[in-house]
């Protein structure tokens, strides 16, 4: 069977927590089933380490990512879909808000679905971010939430549940058994059971 091609986007160029979890992500991914291509607006620590892993990555100048912009957000949008179009894309995943802001409208554009990734809980349903928030993911097929909190918080900002998945990060256990053991005293100290795995 033929690797399906999946685009992720992303709005920043440095390493933070959604970062480290997308090069996770492409470190693991079975490149049998998958080939992953990266798109962001610049260059930056965060491209090398995913050009490390093997990975395509598309510099794509997308501003503010802001659609009262239209003339940054149409254009970015536009070199998106050409991306989508010449890769044979198969679908397009955002990595935050602001990557589906466009993310999402190219692959809808192009007729193929996407989903938006949200690591952190929602806390703006009643601003003017939240009515966004739930706009724009009108153009997703699903929104994934990294704990039941995360999409707890989606589905009250007003996002349907139809569209919500809980999908939890992957460990490599290999990587995990490096570590040493936290000692019993220090453990208790800390609030941790004294038996048992403690993944966080």
């Amino acid at each position: 069977m033929k690797p399906r091609k999946v685009l992720y986007v992303d709005y920043h160029t440095f390493i933070a927590g959604g970062q480290v979890i997308l090069l996770n992500h492409f470190r693991m991914l079975d490149r049998k089933r998958w080939t992953p291509l990266l798109a962001v607006p610049d260059e930056g620590l965060f491209t090398q380490e995913a050009r490390a892993t093997g990975i395509p990555v598309f510099v794509v100048p997308m501003k503010k990512a802001r659609w009262r912009l239209f003339w940054q957000a149409w254009p970015a949008t536009q070199v998106l879909r050409k991306i989508i179009r010449e890769q044979g894309v198969d679908l397009v995943d955002s990595n935050c808000y602001p990557a589906n802001k466009l993310g999402a409208v190219a692959a809808r554009l192009e007729g193929i679905p996407s989903i938006w990734h949200k690591h952190i809980i929602a806390k703006k349903r009643f601003s003017t971010t939240g009515a966004l928030w739930r706009f724009f993911a009108r153009f997703n097929d699903r929104v994934i939430g990294s704990s039941k909190w995360v999409v707890r918080s989606l589905q009250e900002m007003g996002i349907p549940a139809a569209k919500l998945r809980r999908i939890y990060y992957g460990i490599d256990l290999k990587s995990v058994r490096k570590f040493k053991s936290v000692p019993l005293a220090q453990a208790r100290k800390a609030g941790f059971p004294v038996k048992g795995p403690v993944v966080g």
